[in-house]
């Protein structure tokens, strides 16, 4: 069986029989409505839980408040935000740099990046590489190609605005031979 749902004002009534002191129960409570029991609670509690205890949910340590662990859950959420911003300029960079010499190398068409044939099929890495991009390709062409088919004429028409006549026309008489042929069946 599940826990007992427990309103705000029990979720603290159940932490001070813990042993968390709760100096402001009206921040306390706040705190619980924006961040929840669960994350406040439930991610540092084994740093403050009395040791000599061996149970999970047993009292916490002497002098423990629901503040301490709140401030751990914010350093922690801060600490996050500082590495996702190094890693992502980490990100930045590398996608740039092989950008930048990938274009070197195969020129600055946006598809030759998708051509297997631009990775070498001797390294592992590559091999998955290519193998990977079939796989999109195909399944992108097939659900594309259904969507497409689903769609009504003039829905595929305007699907392709910039096209011009020749194209329009070649739309046209494939949808028509596509609806004939579906009447013949």
């Amino acid at each position: 069986m599940g826990k007992e749902f427990l309103t705000y004002n029990q979720q603290l009534k159940h932490l001070e029989q813990r042993g968390v002191a709760i100096p402001d129960p009206s921040a306390a409570v706040d705190a619980l409505s924006r961040k929840s029991y669960y994350n406040i609670i439930n991610g540092y509690r084994r740093l403050f839980l009395d040791q000599s205890s061996i149970v999970d949910n047993g009292p916490y340590k002497k002098g423990t408040t629901l503040d301490e662990l709140d401030s751990l859950l914010v350093f922690d959420s801060n600490l996050r935000i500082v590495c996702l911003k190094r890693i992502l300029g980490v990100e930045l960079l590398v996608k740039s740099t092989i950008a930048y010499e990938f274009s070197g190398k195969y020129g600055t068409d946006d598809r030759k990046y998708l051509d297997p044939a631009n990775f070498s099929a001797e390294r592992p890495e590559c091999r998955f590489v290519a193998k990977t991009l079939e796989t999109i390709r195909d399944e992108t062409e097939s659900t594309t190609r259904q969507q497409f088919e689903r769609m009504s004429l003039s829905g595929q028409i305007r699907m392709h605005p910039p096209m011009g006549t020749h194209e329009r026309d070649q739309l046209w008489n494939h949808r028509i031979l596509q609806l004939l042929h579906e009447t013949r069946r």
